[in-house]
């Protein structure tokens, strides 16, 4: 049963007005009753993604975006008082090329937009080979669904715990 025919059928069960012609879906009887008309919570991220896999058009309507924008002209600049200036060859742009083996900038990016688009969060793994002070060799996308933010106590982030859904220990990650 479709989302829309769920929400046509409790706009009809909680008012009085009833469409000349309409039916109710013959699946809303087969369904609890004290439940039927209850939504996901959407403050959870894995029930985001669970509706919004089942909505094509939202899927549709994220993807146009999320393409749209990873094909934009992308810089890095050095504000100068009120302008700004390109930095040509900046590392993290270079990085942004290629950001692992596996994907593309657009890819890369695409992916980001997405996730941001869907569920509020996009989150960047930075891989430093060379030690923590070095700059990122390789930069992945985390489903925002492996992420749990650690809170400071003072309204802000101390971190992140990564948990893959494997059964292993999450793992402390640094914002």
């Amino acid at each position: 049963m479709g989302l829309m025919t769920r929400v046509a059928d409790a706009i009809v069960k909680r008012s009085s007005y009833v469409p000349q012609g309409y039916k109710a879906s013959p699946s809303i009887a087969l369904v609890d009753p004290v439940t039927r008309w209850d939504m996901p919570d959407m403050t959870v991220v894995q029930n985001q993604e669970s509706l919004i896999a089942r909505l094509s058009w939202v899927q549709i309507a994220v993807s146009a975006l999320a393409r749209s924008a990873a094909a934009q002209a992308f810089g890095v600049y050095r504000r100068q008082g009120e302008d700004k200036k390109e930095i040509g060859n900046h590392p993290f742009e270079e990085l942004l090329q290629r950001p692992n083996p596996s994907m593309s900038r657009f890819e890369f990016l695409e992916a980001t937009f997405s996730y941001r688009a869907l569920t509020g969060n996009a989150y960047w793994f930075l891989n430093k080979v060379g030690g923590e002070s070095a700059p990122p060799d390789e930069m992945f996308i985390l489903p925002p669904r492996t992420m749990v933010p650690v809170p400071d106590g003072h309204l802000g982030i101390k971190g992140y715990l990564y948990d893959a859904g494997t059964g292993r220990p999450e793992v402390p990650l640094e914002p």
